[in-house]
């Protein structure tokens, strides 16, 4: 005859408790030990809504609840799968192949819950950058194959255009030469808002695509320096680099000055190449090859 099935027990023994509570506190310090979650990597592809905390601040405040995903009016914040790593599936990031980060907008950070999206005001929101556009040379139509095409300078929403123009005379296969428009960013005024990878012509694979690089959020993700003398490599790097030691000299620091200045391993001066300086020859009677003391 059929038996109905006994209620199974719950196991609240210590042993089972203690392991449970080790096993869990080891996943999540596993899923917060990967390299990007610490920010010590950062994933080209991942583009982060303007006003988004540092990445291992935001994983630490996003819930995952996705209201400014569906509050994105161009529809370009789309969840994540493992870009951001375990810990951050379907978390928000920029898919600009599918939408833009309208320039006039800031709801996903006046609606974010949890502050993982800072609400930040409009005229504030227009100045954070949250990726940089890159040209693909191979692909752009200007580039590869000597077309006219200006879509992402036509839709650039900056005032002043993060992307410009450089003029280029091109001879066709009749050999009569024109004058080419060949776009070029602006990193300087370039936000990552992605409406050029959106509106590019390409479909499959734009010629103009957002990458992470140069976003605000992340000081060690901006290879382009805004100041010449801007401490890239932390540590007072800046002050001990040839311009410093040269400003501190009261020299230009140019490298023409470092060389005619700079002393050979042996002790004695160095020519250098294109320079005009000459050792100072040894006094009468004094053997060359041995230093003076003093």
């Amino acid at each position: 005859p059929w038996r109905r099935p006994e209620a199974g027990r719950i196991d609240l023994a210590r042993r089972s408790t203690v392991a449970a509570l080790l096993a869990g506190a080891g996943g999540a310090m596993l899923l917060r030990a990967t390299p990007q979650a610490q920010a010590r990597t950062y994933n080209p592809q991942l583009i982060r809504p303007p006003g988004s905390l540092a990445e291992p601040d935001f994983l630490a405040r996003c819930i995952q609840c996705g209201i400014c995903m569906k509050a994105c009016p161009p529809n370009g914040l789309h969840p994540t799968a493992f870009e951001a790593g375990l810990e951050g599936i379907w978390t928000p990031m920029l898919v600009a192949r599918i939408g833009y980060c309208d320039y006039e907008c800031n709801l996903c950070g006046q609606l974010c819950p949890t502050g993982a999206i800072e609400p930040l005001p409009l005229p504030e929101k227009k100045k954070v950058k949250i990726g940089l556009a890159v040209i693909d040379r191979d692909r752009c139509l200007p580039y590869a194959y000597a077309r006219e095409c200006i879509v992402c300078e036509e839709h650039c929403p900056i005032p002043t255009k993060a992307i410009t123009f450089d003029q280029s005379e091109v001879a066709g296969r009749d050999g009569k030469t024109r004058l080419l428009k060949l776009p070029r960013v602006d990193p300087d005024l370039c936000t990552g808002c992605g409406i050029c990878e959106t509106k590019c012509p390409f479909k499959d694979l734009p010629a103009i695509r957002i990458v992470s690089a140069n976003e605000t959020r992340h000081p060690g993700n901006q290879p382009i320096l805004q100041d010449p003398g801007a401490d890239l490599y932390g540590s007072g790097w800046a002050d001990r680099g040839p311009r410093a030691t040269a400003a501190r000299r009261g020299g230009s620091g140019s490298r023409g000055d470092r060389r005619r200045v700079a002393p050979h391993r042996n002790g004695r001066g160095s020519r250098g190449r294109g320079s005009d300086h000459r050792p100072t020859p040894a006094p009468p009677g004094t053997d060359p090859g041995v230093r003076r003391g003093g």
